[in-house]
């Protein structure tokens, strides 16, 4: 009779593995501070000011302020509860791992979802003026957090579950599906000027593409499953483009001009993805 044992990681091996997860939290922490404090200079400040002029609505304001201020934050923040309350292991560096992975997650559920046009709320008549666009804006925002919170629910069920939310089909199929969906409701949408080039539509996409090929050839090693091999590519992936969206308002604020803003940002997310995917490396050496 032939028995297969099936080797336990070592200590070594786990500490390798939360070294390279804690790459992915720094790195998932440092946007998420981006993101807040781009959002309290160019959202919270500006309208907050508004509201010492002597006509201002300061109801409509407040509004405003706080369905904005929803929009960018309250999607990440609550899905990194979730995947952190789905965690049943004991291993801390799993919790901030996974709630990280959930966040971003939600970030790209969040984004397709803004990019459906919702004529039925935005069209709501009979109703005072911030009520259309905070409905309409929070819709995004409620498919986001239940979106994720089944995808917490399947993956608490597994209790013994040792592995990583990387690892857990529903959720590499919410952060794949989601992903293409953006980019084909924005490819498809006709949004684009007569004198645009077509070679300038198609880069940002063949920018994101090769950006996956490349992180899921550097990642090979790491991976048994091709679907966590491409899972994991695309949350690099994503650092780049989540760079991309929240700096975008930090170089605008340098007056140049939107093409210069547009390379620095390209620039910017670039090092961003070379950085993750180095120290990722370098941690799991």
């Amino acid at each position: 009779m032939i028995t297969i044992s099936m080797k336990k990681p070592t200590l070594k091996n786990k500490q390798k593995l939360n070294k390279k997860n804690n790459i992915t939290v720094v790195f998932g922490y440092s946007l998420f501070a981006l993101i807040v404090l781009g959002t309290i200079l160019w959202i919270v400040i500006p309208l907050s000011n508004a509201l010492f002029y002597p006509t201002s609505r300061h109801f409509n304001i407040i509004a405003l302020i706080i369905s904005f201020v929803a929009a960018a934050i309250l999607p990440a923040l609550a899905s990194y509860a979730l995947g952190d309350r789905a965690t049943h292991n004991k291993n801390k560096a799993l919790h901030h791992y996974n709630g990280v992975l959930f966040g971003i997650a939600a970030f790209w559920v969040a984004t397709a979802s803004s990019f459906v046009t919702w004529v039925p709320l935005a069209s709501i008549s009979g109703l005072p003026v911030p009520f259309p666009s905070v409905l309409a804006s929070g819709v995004p925002i409620i498919l986001a957090i239940a979106v994720m919170t089944f995808v917490a629910i399947t993956y608490a069920k597994k209790k013994k579950n040792t592995q990583s939310v990387l690892e857990h089909r529903p959720y590499q199929i919410v952060l794949a599906s989601s992903i293409l969906a953006l980019n084909l409701s924005v490819a498809t949408s006709g949004n684009y000027d007569s004198s645009i080039k077509l070679w300038e539509i198609v880069t940002p996409y063949a920018y994101l593409a090769v950006l996956v090929f490349v992180s899921y050839r550097v990642l090979a090693k790491y991976h048994v499953s091709r679907f966590a091999r491409l899972t994991d590519a695309l949350i690099a992936m994503s650092f780049s483009y989540i760079t991309i969206a929240s700096i975008g308002s930090y170089i605008a604020f340098l007056n140049l001009s939107w093409s210069v803003a547009l390379i620095w940002s390209y620039i910017i997310a670039l090092v961003v993805w070379v950085a993750y995917l180095y120290l990722r490396n370098r941690k799991a050496a």
